[in-house]
């Protein structure tokens, strides 16, 4: 009987846990590989790769708007409606993955008929609701949003081995990417939105690893190079 009733089932609501696993760029690469083999995976493809260049939450990208992004200056608009908090409502910076991720959901929509700026950008498919208004309707409605993709998640990260990853993973995998690569904590929470105070001691012990890297790096053209070799022969004279 489930058949019956799918389309219409809302679970209760879980708290999602702020922190979550972090994938490697490889792993994602792989992920986005494998995405490639299934068009009925493509909705979901492409938000992955919104989503692990941007700190998009899910949510976020279910509820985008077509005329909130503009590939021309590569940058999106999150509104207050489509976020969780005010903190949530933020202007998005688009890397290339991102940019081409975004490109091809906007031609996506297009073919699925969102042409209106304030159509959606992820259209509701309503060909398999049994129940409700939309009961027995065919096509995708522009003016509804996607509700949900667990389906071909579920399918994409079991076939790419990665069964235990959750969407909301790839935010985490944002923030843990660029904290590595030096952007400071502060920054990261204008570019991802609310940020709570756990999440931000856990990303800066992250930072802490990032800047003993970096430091690091100067090592392979070391100022006192000679003192240092001395130092070491007479400490190991001394202790040895």
């Amino acid at each position: 009987m489930w058949h019956r009733f799918r389309d219409d089932y809302e679970p209760l609501s879980t708290k999602v846990s702020d922190i979550g696993r972090a994938v490697s760029r490889e792993e994602l690469q792989n992920l986005a590989k494998v995405a490639q083999e299934n068009e009925m995976w493509e909705a979901v493809f492409y938000a992955l790769v919104l989503a692990a260049n941007t700190g998009l939450r899910g949510g976020e990208i279910k509820k985008l708007r077509i005329g909130a992004i503009d590939i021309e200056r590569g940058c999106l608009v999150v509104r207050r409606n489509s976020s969780k908090t005010d903190a949530g409502a933020r202007h998005v910076e688009l890397n290339r993955d991102a940019t081409l991720a975004a490109l091809r959901l906007l031609s996506r929509a297009c073919s699925l008929g969102s042409q209106n700026p304030e159509h959606f950008l992820l259209p509701k498919h309503l060909s398999r609701i049994n129940y409700g208004p939309d009961a027995g309707k065919r096509g995708y409605d522009p003016t509804q949003h996607q509700n949900c993709w667990r389906k071909a998640w579920a399918s994409l990260t079991k076939k790419a081995k990665l069964k235990d990853l959750r969407f909301h993973d790839l935010r985490h995998t944002f923030i843990t990417h660029v904290i590595e690569r030096g952007a400071p904590v502060a920054l990261i929470q204008s570019l991802v939105g609310h940020v709570n105070a756990r999440m931000v001691r856990h990303y800066t012990h992250i930072t802490t690893g990032a800047a003993r890297n970096a430091v690091e790096m100067l090592d392979s053209e070391p100022i006192l190079e000679q003192l240092a070799s001395k130092t070491a022969v007479q400490l190991e004279l001394q202790f040895g």
